[in-house]
Parts: structure tokens; C-alpha cells; sequence
């Protein structure tokens, strides 16, 4: 009789424990130490079809990290059985953001952080949603970084996609010229195509081709296009294998026009570091110099870099060549940039360079309109 009434105490006391614990799940906020509290003696997850309490469940509604550690500790061999369970928490946790988990995972099981994740062929790195997330994933397995889907999209180039931070995306890049992404050709994966022939490279700059309206870039610089200029700048000491120790010796307004990025990339180059307008290169090249041999640079560039340095229009590089001349050679229109170039220099046109070649012969020799070789040729030597 006595174990009889025990144990119907006990039944009572389980069928209390079990109210009060469907209670706590419908509550919002969960008491979640509560929850722990009877969780040790009702064991939830061992038993979620009763509770309709998974693991997945529970992170989705956002308990503190101690909760998630003792869960992980408390039931590692349950939730943990196989990789296909491992992958599917691990899933959750990335695109959850749960740091404590991803580094449970990472550090016990750090085999599945280079394994696809579904039929995507992603791995959890493709995934990360923040900095912290990633340093964890590529402290436990940094070849992950190299990692290509079956769209050959590599971590890189989901984080742009996603447009994570400009720490998670510099953390990508540092880490993929450590381990060689892409080869010498790759620059550690911005310069890796995926299916479609895109790199990380060419996906920023068609973010600020589509992004960021050139006719109203002023100060201050939205957040978002500040952000988009830390990821260019990351991208182009790479590109370029400078180490970003050097980063402050580094002209990034002449290697954003090399490159050949859109204008606005140019325009914000210029805002943020308005200095280097005016500091030549090695071979005495100024940016005006740069942008006037590529064609793709439009007016309205030209115009900010001769105001910026009004004096550039008149300077030649070390082979005796102005603006002017390099505007002929890149085969620019007089009505797109060489008139303005041309305004604020005109003596220009009666210059040879060390070659003894004036614009205008540069302007007939290349691919440039005749209004352009006639405009420059009527004010050389000897036309009149």
C-alpha cells in the first residue's frame, strides 16, 4: 500500500512538473532557468515529441548562452548521434547567429566545418552571418575558406552578397591570401570567378554601379556606401599584395582608377582620402593622369579630380606627358573630359612629350572622333 501511494505521489508529481513545464515553453518571456531546472529531472529533449520542445525550438526562441551550454553538455550524445543531425543544428545556428553552439560544434566536431552542408554545396563558412561566427568556423578549419559551392561561390562571395560587415568581409580576404585562394592569380579569392564569370571584385563594383547615385556623393558618406569603400579598399591592397600594415602609404585613389572602377568608387576614393589627388605615383602619374586615359572615367570624375588639383592639368609624368596627352591616348571625346582638360591648360597642346609627340598626333594615331584630333590640332604648332 505504501509503494502504491508513492508512487502515484511521484505520477502526481511528474504530471505537475510536465504542467508547469508546458507553462514555462508558452510563456513569453521563457523562464529559462526555470526551464532548466525541470528540464534535468523531465529530460525535454530526449522526449520532444511528448513536450514538442526540440533543441531547434529552443534556439530559435533566443535562450541566454549558460542555457545553451548546459544544454550541449547535458545532451551532446543525443543531439549529436551522426553528422546529419550535427549539420542540421549547425544549420540552425548559423543562420541563427549562435556563436556558443557554432563553437561547441567546431570544437568537437571540426571535420563537418569543410563539409556541404546540403545539396547546395555550401559550407557552414558560406553561412556565417557576422566576423565572430567566422573566425570561429576558420579557427577550426581555415581551408574552409577556399571552399566553392556548386555555383563556385566561395564564402567571399556570400558574405558581399549578404553584404556582411566590413570586418567579417577583411577577415575573408586575409585569411584567403593566407591560404593562397585562387593561386597568385586568385589575390586569396577576390579575383576567383564563380559559375556565372563574376568574382568578389566584380560583384562590388556592380554594387556601387547600382548603389550609389555619382551626381549626389557628397559628405557625409551613408554608412552603407562607407562600408561598401572599406570592402573596395580590402579588395584593392589585396589585388595589389599590399600588406595592410602598409595600408596608410598606399594610394588608393590611383589604384581605384588602374583598376578601372565605376565612377562613384572614384568619387568616394577622392572624399575619403582628399590628399591623394594631389601625390603622384612612381613614374610622376597624378591621379587626373590616370583618368583621363580611361575612357570609362566620365566628366563629372574628371571635373572632382581637377578641382581637387587644379594644378595637375599642367604637370607632365616622367615621360613628358600632360593630362592631355593621355586623354588622346585613351581616346576620350573632346566634349567628355579632354575640353575641360583642356580649358585649364591650353599652352598643352604645343607640348610634345619626350617622344616629340603632341596630343593631337596621339588623338590621329588612336581611336578618337575627329572633332577631337581637329579641336587639338588647330592650336599645335605650325596649323595656323
Amino acid at each position: 500500500m505504501l509503494f502504491s501511494n508513492s508512487n502515484m505521489e511521484f505520477r502526481q508529481d511528474q504530471e505537475e512538473k510536465v504542467v508547469r513545464l508546458k507553462n514555462i515553453i508558452a510563456a513569453d518571456p521563457i523562464n529559462w532557468n526555470e526551464f532548466l531546472e525541470l528540464d534535468s529531472e523531465l529530460w525535454v529533449l530526449s522526449h520532444e515529441a511528448a513536450f514538442d520542445c526540440s533543441f531547434s525550438w529552443i534556439l530559435a526562441h533566443y535562450p541566454p548562452p549558460h542555457v545553451i551550454k548546459s544544454l550541449l553538455e547535458r545532451y551532446q550524445k543525443f543531439l549529436f548521434s551522426n553528422d546529419v543531425e550535427i549539420k542540421s543544428i549547425l544549420n540552425i545556428s548559423l543562420l541563427e547567429s549562435i556563436p556558443e553552439v557554432v563553437q561547441f560544434i567546431a570544437s568537437r566536431y571540426s571535420y563537418i566545418m569543410n563539409q556541404p552542408l546540403d545539396i547546395s554545396g555550401d559550407v557552414p563558412l558560406h553561412r556565417a552571418q557576422n566576423g565572430e561566427i567566422a573566425s570561429i568556423i576558420l579557427q577550426a578549419c581555415p581551408v574552409s575558406v577556399g571552399a566553392q559551392n556548386h555555383a563556385l561561390e566561395l564564402p567571399l562571395h556570400a558574405a558581399l552578397l549578404h553584404q556582411q560587415h566590413p570586418d567579417h568581409i577583411r577577415l575573408l580576404v586575409e585569411q584567403g591570401v593566407a591560404m593562397k585562394v585562387g593561386g597568385e592569380e586568385g589575390c586569396g579569392g577576390v579575383l576567383v570567378q564563380n559559375s556565372h564569370g563574376k568574382s568578389p571584385f566584380d560583384m562590388l563594383n556592380n554594387q556601387f554601379e547600382t548603389g550609389i547615385d555619382l551626381a549626389t556623393l557628397d559628405n557625409p558618406i551613408y554608412e552603407t556606401d562607407r562600408r561598401m569603400f572599406n570592402n573596395l579598399v580590402t579588395m584593392v591592397l589585396a589585388i595589389r599584395h599590399v600588406d595592410r600594415a602598409r595600408a596608410s602609404e598606399f594610394n588608393v585613389l590611383h589604384e581605384i582608377i588602374r583598376l578601372d572602377c565605376p565612377p562613384s568608387a572614384i568619387r568616394m576614393a577622392q572624399i575619403m582620402a582628399p590628399g591623394q589627388v594631389s601625390k603622384p605615383d612612381e613614374v610622376g602619374r597624378y591621379p587626373l593622369h590616370l583618368a583621363a586615359a580611361n575612357k570609362s572615367c566620365c566628366r563629372r570624375v574628371l571635373d572632382s579630380l581637377i578641382w581637387g588639383f587644379p594644378r595637375a592639368v599642367q604637370l607632365c609624368d616622367q615621360s613628358g606627358k600632360y593630362p592631355l596627352h593621355w586623354g588622346a591616348i585613351g581616346g576620350r571625346p573632346f566634349s567628355a573630359g579632354v575640353e575641360t582638360i583642356y580649358l585649364g591648360g591650353p599652352a598643352v597642346t604645343c607640348i610634345p612629350d619626350k617622344n616629340g609627340f603632341y596630343p593631337f598626333m596621339y588623338a590621329a594615331s588612336g581611336n578618337c572622333e575627329l572633332d577631337t584630333i581637329y579641336r587639338l590640332l588647330r592650336e599645335s604648332p605650325g596649323s595656323k
